[in-house]
């Protein structure tokens, strides 16, 4: 059985789900028009799920390195705040 990839790191404070660099949404989607994070929510107040850490529910990017068949193999993933956009940096293009 396949498990979900966490997120590891995330700095984008603005969002809803961050609390100290940290995820707590309980899975996220990645891709669409590059490979964003479709979980952001920007809000002040933060919904944080106590003892949560986020996984990735479903990769949109069919030309990642990590994509088989909609579902992210990496170990762990990365997202950071870039040009406006909650972007996942493990990405990495086969």
């Amino acid at each position: 059985m396949m498990k979900m990839s966490e997120i590891l790191d995330c700095d984008v404070e603005q969002c809803a789900h961050n609390k100290d660099e940290k995820c707590n949404a309980l899975a996220i989607n990645v891709g669409g028009s590059g490979p964003v994070c479709h979980a952001f929510v920007k809000a002040a107040a933060k919904c944080v799920q106590p003892a949560v850490t986020a996984g990735v529910g479903a990769c949109k990017m069919k030309d990642c390195e990590f994509n088989d068949c909609l579902s992210c193999t990496a170990s762990g993933i990365d997202v950071h705040w870039r040009n406006g956009q909650a972007i996942c940096d493990t990405y990495k293009l086969r």
